[in-house]
């Protein structure tokens, strides 16, 4: 079977399986954008807000250093 294009078509599991990546990697970028804008939020608490949320300030620029990538 040939595309419009004239290569192969894709078949139908293999359609499939490119959309179950794309949404993989659409959630993979949602969770590191979280990761990000949460450690923008750490870096703007003062101490007296970091200690209501349990976090002293070591702890906070611990997280606020890491990557974006990393949990």
């Amino acid at each position: 079977m040939f595309s419009m294009a004239g290569g192969p078509a894709m078949t139908q599991s293999a359609s499939r399986r490119n959309a179950s990546n794309i949404l993989i990697l659409q959630n993979l970028v949602a969770v590191w954008r979280e990761r990000h804008d949460s450690r923008l939020t750490l870096r703007r608490l003062d101490d007296h807000m970091l200690a209501d949320i349990g976090m002293s300030r070591l702890d906070a620029e611990i997280e606020i250093a890491k990557p974006f990538w990393r949990r």
